[in-house]
């Protein structure tokens, strides 16, 4: 058996940033972010959601 795999329980353990598609599929953002940049927009945006959970802010704008 293959030590690798991971279980169930062991998957939902782990945290994700998420990146949004809209940033690698539509061509205007495609081909003038580079990947670093996507990187830093998805750790901004982590870092604002735990900033809402933290403090029970909503925002409705943000702007950077």
């Amino acid at each position: 058996m293959n030590s690798n795999l991971y279980k169930i329980n062991e998957v939902t353990q782990h945290k994700y940033y998420q990146v949004p598609k809209e940033l690698y599929t539509n061509l205007r953002y495609k081909t003038t972010i580079n990947n670093d940049a996507k990187m830093l927009y998805a750790l901004l945006l982590d870092r604002m959601e735990r900033r809402e959970q933290t403090a029970g802010l909503k925002m409705t704008e943000l702007y950077f």
